[in-house]
């Protein structure tokens, strides 16, 4: 499983989150996808020039947010000085829309008092915004880190590592670039940040994004089929502690190399070999988990009806520990690698490997994300918020 990169890339910076508009004259003018961002930069750039300064928007000739100082005139009237920076936002502005701008901003330096006033974002008429109800500190996050990865996808950087340091390091400005190490005492919640960022913001936007990806080397083919060598390897992960098995009689069954498992009923149940090639792909994907229950402590039956349990013949398995966090208790911290877990067993679709059944209804609680991963079921299924159930 992929880990941070945490490359060493430069903190993202204002101007790495809207894309720059140079046949334009004058400095700091941008183009944002949307208004919030537009808006957010805009009040980033007004904080820099210092106190006095706020933020006015324009409709026309294409919506933008431009940073003025409000000064007060002897006579008690109030003045907008304006200074360079537009920060746009919607669709991209063409050139002749620049030089008609342009002869606005030029006009509206040289207006005199009877000039129309313009409406200003913190005046009387900023409930035409679409955020007008928005105070400046309360501009989502998401908006500004979703804008630093596309305006960077559209500059060119199409890695998802790359991408993730952008985001990472804008969060962490201190760090200034320097990588996670595993030194550090927040490594593991760092890292489990670091792969959300990239789970839940960058992959997706590339999902949506067209681009140009070079060809990729097919998946490693699962295990062979040959029970010997794959109880031998389990026994060897078993060692070095990469799966552990909770209940005592699931432990010896795999720790004597049988593949034999004595039930509950007395019964001894030799563990399907689709079983003991999935435990060896996941291990070789780069998993560390803990099987909570395979044969030994299960019931016959399927919780609250009558159906006869995956489990009890030798073909199902339950992961409640992925890559040491708790599927129940980790919460959201956990979410990731439940989640790679889930999405590695749906990459064996189409092969002679693909689980008939991956149930998991999210990390101690329902979760879309972790409902739309699941095989053989299209629901919740009570009682598998606290670990992965795959059967075969």
């Amino acid at each position: 499983m992929t880990r941070p990169s945490a490359t060493g890339a430069a903190p993202a910076t204002r101007d790495a989150v809207c894309v720059e508009i140079t046949d334009m004259p004058g400095q700091h003018n941008y183009w944002c996808p949307t208004a919030r961002q537009a808006r957010a930069m805009a009040i980033d750039h007004a904080r820099g020039l210092g106190p006095g300064w706020t933020v006015d928007h324009d409709a026309r000739p294409r919506p933008h947010f431009h940073v003025v100082q409000l000064t007060r005139r002897p006579g008690g009237q109030v003045q907008h000085r304006r200074t360079n920076g537009q920060f746009f936002y919607g669709s991209r502005p063409s050139p002749m829309e620049h030089r008609d701008e342009a002869r606005e901003v030029q006009g509206e330096f040289g207006a005199g008092p009877g000039s129309p006033r313009r409406r200003s974002a913190s005046g009387p008429h900023r409930g035409d915004l679409p955020f007008a109800e928005m105070r400046e500190d309360e501009v989502p996050a998401s908006y500004i880190e979703s804008a630093i990865v596309h305006s960077a996808i559209a500059s060119g950087q199409t890695g998802e590592n790359t991408l993730t340091d952008l985001v990472f390091f804008r969060r962490y400005p201190a760090r200034n670039g320097r990588p996670i190490s595993r030194d550090e005492p927040d490594y593991s919640r760092l890292s489990r940040e670091w792969i959300s960022i990239r789970d839940y913001l960058v992959r997706p936007i590339l999902r949506g994004t067209p681009v140009t990806r070079p060809p990729t080397a097919p998946g490693a083919p699962p295990p062979s089929a040959n029970r010997s060598e794959l109880l031998r390897k389990i026994g060897a992960f078993m060692q070095t502690k990469k799966i552990a098995f909770y209940h005592s009689d699931d432990r010896d069954g795999m720790a004597r190399g049988t593949g034999v498992v004595r039930r509950s009923d007395g019964a001894d149940i030799a563990i399907d070999t689709q079983v003991l090639r999935a435990y060896v792909a996941l291990v070789e994907k780069g998993f560390v988990f803990n099987v909570s229950s395979m044969v030994g402590g299960h019931t016959r039956s399927v919780s609250d009806t009558s159906r006869v349990s995956r489990h009890w013949d030798g073909h199902a398995f339950d992961v409640n520990v992925i890559n040491g966090m708790d599927i129940d208790t980790g919460g959201e911290a956990a979410k990731p690698d439940t989640v790679e877990f889930m999405r590695a067993l749906n990459a064996l679709l189409g092969t002679d490997l693909a689980p008939r059944q991956v149930i998991c209804s999210g990390n101690g609680r329902v979760d879309p994300d972790v409902l739309k991963l699941q095989i053989g079921v299209s629901s919740v299924v009570a009682g598998h918020m606290n670990h992965v159930h795959v059967g075969y």
